[in-house]
């Protein structure tokens, strides 16, 4: 983004060259898969009839999701838990809350991460390509409602955590040992499954393409159903955009359930 704004403003002497060598995530020889990658599927199911959501933006600030994520320090983990993961847990657990949903169902939280820094060695800083990878947090419902966000969150970040070099690579040779199939992500939800998907981090307010620092950034399109996009909101020390697209039946159990979870926070959240 950064070399886009910069050959558009014509500061030609910083443009720093982006690198294609795409053998970099090539697979191995021979292909091994040392894990199951259920968030692709060979055997699309046939289009649904498409059903309508409605879409709520919720603000979150960096002191709300501290005080969450503090939570967990308390219980001295040793693995840090990230924002995503906190925010990630706090939407989750308010959609099995506002569902419904019997308490001994497996309940799916799908995610996309970006591995560039999860290979070993690490991609450069400059590589040019698709490099992110579909994975998943699995739970039953009763272990997600019934516990507080840090703890959800823990269950999200374990899952994160596992996208070792390894898994990666196990990735990279099942795309190879598909080949010539119609390999395609797995979006036919069930009832107690939910999408997320975050940009945050992108550095979209320090790209000046030549008419000074964007002052408002958003999803140009948010659709679907069961589904949750994360973003930044502008701003030095801002918080973050949650967009939420659920059916208009159970949007108003999901804000019920999330201001419910936010209620201990120093500073309240707002639509």
């Amino acid at each position: 983004m950064q070399t886009w704004a910069r050959i558009a403003r014509g500061d030609a002497a910083n443009i720093i060259p982006p690198n294609f060598n795409h053998n970099l995530i090539r697979a191995r020889s021979p292909p091994s898969m040392s894990f199951k990658h259920p968030e692709y599927t060979t055997n699309p199911l046939p289009a649904a009839a498409p059903t309508s959501g409605v879409t709520t933006k919720f603000k979150l600030s960096r002191d709300q999701i501290h005080f969450l994520k503090s939570q967990s320090d308390r219980r001295n983990m040793s693995t840090r838990i990230s924002s995503f993961s906190t925010i990630a847990a706090l939407v989750w657990k308010c959609y099995c809350i506002s569902k419904g949903i019997a308490l001994s169902t497996q309940t799916r939280l799908m995610f996309t991460a970006d591995i560039r820094h999860r290979l070993c060695p690490p991609l450069p800083k400059t590589y040019f390509g698709n490099a992110v990878v579909r994975n998943s947090a699995t739970s039953e419902v009763s272990q997600i409602t019934s516990n507080p966000v840090h703890v959800v969150a823990e269950v999200v970040q374990a899952a994160i955590d596992g996208m070792t070099d390894e898994f990666v690579r196990s990735f990279i040779d099942y795309l190879e040992m598909m080949q010539g199939k119609s390999l395609c992500p797995a979006l036919e939800l069930a009832e107690s499954d939910l999408r997320i998907a975050s940009i945050s981090g992108l550095p979209i307010y320090e790209a000046d393409f030549g008419w000074g620092a964007p002052q408002k950034a958003t999803w140009a399109e948010a659709t679907g159903n069961k589904v949750v996009y994360v973003m930044d909101e502008p701003g030095k020390n801002a918080g973050w955009q949650v967009f939420v697209i659920l059916d208009a039946d159970t949007m108003p159990q999901f804000v019920k359930a999330f201001y419910e979870e936010l209620a201990s926070c120093p500073v309240t959240s707002q639509l």
